[in-house]
C-alpha cells in the first residue's frame, strides 16, 4: 500500500516539474519575443521552417528541463545515503529505517549542506547551535554545514528523543521523535502531559491536538513537517522498488 501511494506521490511530483518547465518555456519564449519588438512570431517563424528560430526554441526548452531536472536529481541524490545508512544502524540498529532519516534530511533542508533557517538552524539535519554543542560538544559548529557530522548529529539526536519519548506502537513512537525534533521535546512533554490529565489515548492525533494550545499556530508547521518527511518516504522507498 505504501508502495502504490509512493508511486502515486512520484507521478505528482514528475508531473508537477513537467509542468514547472513547460511554463518556464513558455515565459521565456514570451519574453525572447518581446525583447525582440514583438516582430518575431515564434510559431509563424517556426511553421516557416526558420532554423535559427528553432535552435533558439530548443536551446530554451533543453536549458528549462536541465534546471528543473536537476532542481529534482538534487532533492533526491543518493550522495549522503552512506552517512544516512551508517549512523541510523549505529544510532537505531535495525529499528528504523534509513530512508526514514533521509526523508527528515530531505524536509528540513532538501539535503543541502550550506542551509541556514532565518531562526539559525544549520546544515542538512538543520541543528540549531545550542543542540549542537549538547550532541557534538562545545566548539565543534564549524562542522555543522559537513553532511557526514550534520547527519551524524541529526540522527544522534533523534536517538536521544526516542529514548525519552516512550509509547506502545513503534509508529507513534516515531511520529511523536519528529515533532519533538521540529517542536521541541518540552512541548511535546506538555502536550502529552494534557492527554494523560483528560483521558485521552497517547497518540500522535491526540497530541497534535494538545500541541496546538501549547505551541500555538506553529503547531501546524509541525503537523506538516510529519507530512512532509512520510510524503519524502513514500518516494524514496517507491523509487527504491523501481530500482529493484
Amino acid at each position: 500500500m505504501i508502495i502504490a501511494a509512493g508511486t502515486l506521490f512520484a507521478w505528482l511530483l514528475n508531473t508537477f516539474y513537467a509542468a514547472s518547465a513547460l511554463a518556464l518555456v513558455l515565459v521565456s519564449l514570451t519574453l525572447f519575443q518581446r525583447y525582440m519588438g514583438g516582430r518575431l512570431q515564434i510559431r509563424k517563424e517556426l511553421f516557416k521552417g526558420n532554423i535559427a528560430v528553432a535552435i533558439v526554441v530548443a536551446a530554451v526548452v533543453i536549458g528549462v528541463c536541465f534546471v528543473v531536472g536537476s532542481a529534482h536529481a538534487s532533492t533526491y541524490t543518493s550522495k549522503y545515503d552512506h552517512h544516512f545508512k551508517k549512523n541510523a544502524h549505529h544510532y537505531f540498529a535495525r529499528g528504523l529505517d534509513w530512508q526514514w532519516f533521509k526523508a527528515q534530511g530531505i524536509a528540513e533542508s532538501s539535503l543541502k549542506p550550506g542551509a541556514v533557517s532565518p531562526a539559525g538552524a544549520a546544515g542538512i539535519m538543520q541543528i540549531m547551535p545550542a543542540t549542537w554543542d549538547d550532541i557534538m560538544g562545545r566548539g565543534t559548529r564549524y562542522l555543522c554545514f559537513s553532511p557526514s557530522h550534520s547527519i551524524k548529529a541529526g540522527i544522534a539526536y533523534d536517538r536521544w528523543l526516542w529514548d525519552k519519548l516512550i509509547l506502545k506502537k513503534e509508529n507513534q513512537r516515531r511520529k511523536v521523535m519528529f515533532a519533538a525534533y521540529n517542536a521541541g521535546i518540552g512541548n511535546i512533554g506538555k502536550a502529552r502531559a494534557r492527554c494523560h490529565r483528560e483521558g485521552w489515548s497517547e497518540n500522535w492525533p491526540a497530541i497534535s491536538c494538545h500541541l496546538l494550545s501549547v505551541t500555538g499556530r506553529n503547531a501546524m508547521e509541525t503537523s506538516l513537517y510529519l507530512h512532509r518527511i512520510e510524503r519524502h518516504y513514500t518516494i524514496l522507498i517507491s523509487n527504491e522498488g523501481e530500482r529493484e
